[in-house]
């Protein structure tokens, strides 16, 4: 039985897939069903990871709204 709108769940299962990792990339799905096993919600991501090197530090310009940065 579906959860009724603005119902809730008592539980739900999260399954994460992990289709690939490596060379820098992250493919992952997500899957969340409720305590029937009906799915409720599907998320893919699809990442990629670099190296963050820091060489000097004092060239790092903060990010924020009082430096001009739109969050």
């Amino acid at each position: 039985m579906p959860i009724p709108l603005g119902g809730y769940a008592e539980w739900l299962f999260i399954k994460v897939i992990s289709h690939k990792i490596g060379n820098g990339r992250l493919d992952q799905e997500v899957h969340i069903l409720d305590e029937e096993g009906d799915l409720v919600a599907l998320s893919k991501h699809v990442s990629t990871a670099v190296e963050l090197k820091r060489r000097n530090p004092k060239n790092i310009t903060p990010k924020g709204p009082e430096n001009g940065s739109r969050l």
